[in-house]
């Protein structure tokens, strides 16, 4: 198994993988009593960011078809069996950093994040404790690359791999 601190890529047939992907992230959270970590979600349109925190949010005991993507919400809240916040950058405008700053948006960056699109804004913005993932379109299907830029964003990210792995 490589590094922690390497990128892991975790081949994904089709949208039911990327659901159980999510899925697995979402036991990971449950299973390594996770209580704030911001998790990125980039990828082109279609590549499965919203499917993905669909699993997430199934896996936390969310019914079907309650996370849907906020692209023109911003932000939504959910509580399953633990809160979480999911946010979609998309629609930002012209100056992204002040539209995210004037909606408010940074209150829901203390507890579980995951946020489509955070590209649009710099690393810098985020907080440190984060799991960056890419889902890329692939010609098997998708792609998803992770990377933990902490110990307990690597232990995630582990735990996530570990768990679609066995299935």
């Amino acid at each position: 198994m490589a590094p922690p601190t390497c990128p892991l890529k975790l081949p994904l047939e089709d949208e039911l993988a990327t659901l159980k992907a999510g899925f697995s992230l979402g036991e990971a959270l449950i299973a390594l009593a996770v209580k704030a970590l911001f998790i990125g979600l980039t990828g082109d349109l279609g590549a499965g960011k919203t499917t993905f925190c669909q699993g997430v949010g199934k896996a936390l005991g969310l019914a079907a078809g309650e996370v849907t993507s906020p692209t023109f919400a911003l932000a939504h809240e959910h509580q399953g069996l633990v809160a979480f916040s999911h946010l979609d950058l998309y629609r930002l405008g012209d100056r992204p950093e002040n539209e995210f700053l004037e909606a408010g948006l940074t209150d829901y960056l203390d507890g579980i994040t995951l946020v489509e699109w955070p590209e649009r804004l710099p690393d810098s913005f985020w907080p440190l404790n984060r799991l960056n993932l890419t889902l890329t379109i692939a010609p098997q299907g998708r792609l998803l690359v992770g990377l933990g830029l902490t110990p307990e964003a690597q232990k995630v990210w582990a735990h996530l791999t570990q768990r679609f792995l066995l299935g």
